[in-house]
């Protein structure tokens, strides 16, 4: 599916308020929002161009159906290419970043480690994240990716921090998946994502794999 900028900035205006700008609650369509919100809407002009058809759009490797390019996964170097040529029409567009990159490289890279997980664990990760890449191409969804925590004493590794909320960690988990807690650093478009596809930044170490006090307890 392929949505028009006036049905996504509908979808996002339906959203309810979760963002605080100087310590106030507001909406999506505050001021300093709506300028970064434009240039995602211009994405899914471009992809309504005939001028863009085959580069700001392709074919769905889920269900063959067409997508907005930047709900796709890559299958080729010629894919990447026009990703790259999908990117630099978008910056000519909009004069600067267009800001949907780095979530279509997150669902790439959980695409495959999804599946390198399964061969080696024999886990269910593979099956649950090509649903999710459904719903994400069928829904022509915007994300931003999450990658950088705060870190706080970096002399200390993640489970020795005194605040634990440096780290984004798992602090449940049910039958419907996980429950996380943390924060990560500042991301842009984060206001105006539909999705935030939150990743970590470096490796830990065994102990550290579910959320941990600095006492090396788990902190529920």
């Amino acid at each position: 599916m392929i949505m028009t900028s006036e049905e996504w900035v509908d979808r996002q205006l339906s959203m309810k308020k979760n963002i605080y700008m100087g310590g106030k609650l507001v909406g999506r369509d505050h001021p300093l929002i709506v300028p970064g919100r434009n240039v995602i809407a211009m994405t899914y002009d471009m992809a309504q161009d005939e001028k863009y058809k085959g580069i700001i759009t392709t074919k769905s490797q889920i269900d063959g159906s067409e997508i907005n390019r930047w709900c796709n996964l890559h299958q080729s170097v010629e894919d990447l290419l026009t990703k790259q040529k999908s990117t630099r029409c978008g910056i000519h567009n909009c004069g600067f970043c267009m800001q949907r990159c780095m979530g279509n490289d997150g669902l790439n890279a959980l695409y495959v480690v999804t599946k390198e997980l399964d061969e080696k664990y024999g886990t269910d990760y593979h099956n649950r994240m090509k649903e999710f890449v459904a719903y994400f191409q069928k829904n022509d969804i915007t994300s931003s990716l999450a990658q950088t925590d705060p870190k706080g004493d970096r002399s200390k590794r993640p489970g020795a921090q005194e605040d634990p909320d440096q780290y984004v960690r798992i602090v449940k988990k049910t039958k419907a998946g996980i429950v996380v807690r943390g924060a990560k650093v500042h991301i842009t478009m984060g206001p105006y994502a539909d999705e935030i596809i939150v990743l970590p930044t470096r490796v830990m170490t065994e102990e550290e794999k579910e959320g941990l006090s600095p006492q090396g307890k788990k902190k529920v």
